[in-house]
């Protein structure tokens, strides 16, 4: 009865598969071979029919590595279990992390290296598993299973499901059997097709229809996928992306594009989406983030500013208008009175190049961050540069000072936040939320670090503030480290706003150089953040604060202007790499 259900399916006509006939007959030759009954019930046209149909309900899911989940959660554990861990993985870490993990090894107090340790194991167990060798180090410790499907699931080169696998029961120990589900990849309307990737797609579309055709999933003789994706790439989408309903197909299209950093492509769905609604604010938000993806921070500002126009209630779009509103050099940032509480004058020695330290790092393309992707940015440089002052930006007082206020705020709003940001969330709070910080920081903004920056990086160079923020690094609860990214900037600076005896560990941590960076209280570091994979140290006791700021680098004579050309890229004396942000808050949607 099973099999006559598999033969009427293989007839039905769902989604035919074409398996090469040599290897259907090569298999047939070798079944029939060891099992010589099989020829006097059957034959090789009914076994192709058979082989047809189990192909259609065929899908290929990875089970979950033990392994993988167990170094994930390693970080959150106690102390004891932490050190324990870290002196086991020690041989593990020098496979995972490489070079990387010997030049940990030359920098930090032994606790600092091994909290250090744990949190990069971690990280490349959260993301691809790809260690310094570019093999996936946790491939021995994950399987692949071959499910048999209930109904035959689509394939897509947009899906909105994925197969996965999930323990059955809540039951302790390895042997718990597994239970298939379907995850949903966004949100879903009714009667809508579920549809899976059954091959890599986030190859060309030729790639994909290739490999579609060699493994028998291709839609007929003349199209190899009918999927939304493939037809808005080969130009026939016609039929549907006109229809005022389009809106959501478009959405998703560029979504993944978005995700799959083909930029140019997500405008093109953005723009389309607008000439179906003008004031699609999905799609207006969709192209401010598409140009700070490319480093297109100028022509950002000015979609972001008509996107706030046309579409005032998007919330995202709106958040992101009041923060650009907020920092100097925007003519709507609140300024500070003539006196400042704790204001002290720029030590003139400070924009000298007396005035600090430079140090020379390399780029490391086989450090593995949060999230790649190229941008208009990108060049052949192999190097970046950083500075630490050598005489403090702020006063004891004035440090004290932010540290009181950020806390007495984080008190009166229930605490500090901790999903601002969505690629690597921080424990903050941003000060653009307050008042009295926010006109503090934009007068030391413009008299002090800006002039500080333009002598270390050129003065010809703007610096707009695209985000700043209190951080609160904790050894005893909450947040002890930050990951390893990079930022949603050009440049960063980190403002150091206690040290000495509070606290141990801590600094801005470079794999490059195998060492952290931990400026003195009141002191700037400076760095080429968008480019330079860091992370923040773990502090091993006490409590660690700093002032974190992000800024993008422009040419002054565009900054301000609505004309901005879309080639523009702000100049700088040091040429510059791939930049590859992991923060902001518009990156949640996609």
């Amino acid at each position: 009865a099973e099999e006559q259900q598999l033969l009427e399916l293989a007839d039905s006509g769902l989604t035919p598969h074409a398996t090469p006939d040599e290897v259907l007959e090569d298999a047939w030759v070798l079944l029939s071979a060891v099992c010589p009954a099989l020829r006097q019930d059957s034959s090789s046209d009914r076994f192709a029919r058979l082989a047809h149909a189990v192909a259609k309900l065929m899908q290929f899911v990875n089970i979950p590595s033990p392994t993988r989940e167990y170094c994930r959660a390693l970080p959150e554990q106690s102390a004891d279990v932490r050190t324990a861990a870290s002196d086991t993985l020690a041989p593990f870490a020098r496979q995972i992390l490489g070079e990387e993990e010997r030049r940990c090894a030359a920098h930090g107090s032994d606790a600092v290296q091994r909290e250090r340790r744990l949190a990069r194991i971690a990280q490349v167990a959260d993301d691809s598993g790809t260690g310094s060798n570019g093999r996936d180090m946790f491939a021995l410790s994950t399987a692949q299973i071959m499910a048999i499907v209930a109904q035959p699931l689509r394939h897509s080169c947009c899906p909105n499901c994925a197969l996965v696998a999930l323990p059955a029961s809540a039951g302790a120990g390895p042997q718990r059997p597994l239970a298939l589900a379907l995850a949903a990849l966004r949100d879903l309307t009714g009667g809508e097709t579920l549809t899976v990737a059954k091959i890599d797609i986030s190859e060309s579309n030729k790639v994909r229809w290739s490999k579609l055709r060699a493994a028998g999933l291709h839609e007929s003789q003349s199209t190899a996928c009918a999927c939304d994706r493939c037809s808005w790439e080969s130009g026939t989408a016609s039929s549907w992306c006109e229809d005022a309903t389009a809106s959501s197909r478009l959405r998703a299209l560029a979504h993944l594009a978005m995700q799959q950093g083909r930029t140019e492509d997500a405008l093109k769905l953005f723009d389309h989406m607008l000439r179906l609604k003008p004031d699609d604010g999905e799609a207006l938000h969709g192209i401010f983030g598409a140009h700070v993806e490319a480093g297109k921070t100028a022509l950002a500002r000015k979609a972001c500013a008509e996107g706030v126009r046309k579409a005032p209630g998007h919330a995202l779009m709106a958040a992101q208008a009041t923060r650009d509103a907020a920092y100097f050099p925007s003519p709507d940032a609140p300024m500070p009175d003539d006196v400042l509480p704790y204001a002290t004058p720029l030590d003139p020695v400070v924009v000298t190049s007396s005035g600090w330290e430079k140090h020379k790092m390399l780029l490391d393309d086989n450090v593995k961050v949060v999230r790649k992707r190229k941008s208009k940015m990108s060049s052949a440089s192999t190097s970046s540069v950083a500075f630490v002052t050598l005489r403090p930006l702020l006063s004891k007082d004035e440090c004290d000072w932010v540290i009181k206020t950020a806390e007495d705020h984080a008190t009166s709003i229930g605490g500090w936040t901790t999903a601002r940001h969505y690629a690597v969330p921080t424990t903050d709070v941003p000060l653009h939320t307050i008042p009295v910080l926010l006109r503090w920081f934009n007068g030391f903004l413009r008299d002090k670090l800006r002039p500080v920056l333009q002598a270390q990086y050129g003065q010809e160079l703007e610096f707009r503030c695209n985000d700043s923020f209190v951080v609160r690094y904790d050894a005893n609860k909450g947040q002890r480290h930050l990951p390893l990214h990079v930022d949603q900037s050009t440049h960063s600076v980190t403002l150091a706003l206690n040290g000495g005896d509070d606290f141990d560990g801590g600094g801005t941590y470079f794999p490059s150089l195998g060492r952290a960076f931990l400026a003195p209280t009141g002191h700037a570091f400076s760095f080429e953040g968008g480019r330079t994979p860091h992370q923040g140290d773990p502090v091993t006791r006490g409590v660690r604060y700093i002032i974190a700021v992000l800024l993008f680098a422009e040419a002054k004579e565009t900054c301000g202007t609505a004309a901005e050309s879309s080639d523009a890229e702000p100049p700088t004396k040091k040429s510059s790499g791939p930049t590859q942000p992991a923060q902001g808050v518009f990156m949640k949607w996609w």
